[in-house]
């Protein structure tokens, strides 16, 4: 075999691996992104946790804080689990908190505010019992029970 007979051999092979080693790099790469859409698509699913009924079954997910807003982005609903207990604030049309519901320190707690978003009524269980409170619109109580003013 001549030189050049050698050489167009090994041109020909060299051709043939590096089309072999192309389609295998091309085939790797596919298989990483696919184990990288897993991992990821693994990564930002919520922890669920199983609430069965029947053949349906729930999941939970967990955050410390979801705003439902509505078609303008305004804020209507907030559910937050903030550092002095957890809250449901229902807000009106302009984004203001009309409406609070939740554990203040531990004890529960109903608000209902006006259009201003100052609270004018307010109702909480304490150690000794339940508390119900009407303020004006500067917020001095005109009503309040156990006080009984």
């Amino acid at each position: 075999m001549t030189t050049d007979e050698r050489l167009k051999k090994l041109e020909g092979e060299l051709t043939r691996v590096r089309r072999h080693n192309r389609r295998l790099t091309m085939m790797g790469g596919v298989v990483l992104l696919l184990v990288g859409a897993v991992m990821l698509t693994g990564a930002t699913t919520p922890r669920a946790t199983d609430y069965s009924t029947s053949d349906f079954k729930f999941g939970a997910i967990e955050v410390q804080s979801l705003k439902i807003v509505d078609a303008k982005w305004e804020k209507r609903i907030e559910f937050e689990a903030g550092a002095n207990g957890p809250g449901l604030a229902i807000c009106d049309h302009n984004g203001k908190v009309r409406a609070g519901l939740g554990l203040h320190n531990g004890m529960p707690v109903l608000a209902l505010s006006d259009e201003d978003g100052k609270v004018r009524t307010v109702l909480f269980v304490i150690q000794d019992g339940p508390s119900l409170a009407f303020y004006d619109k500067r917020g001095n109580a005109v009503w309040q029970v156990p006080d009984g003013r």
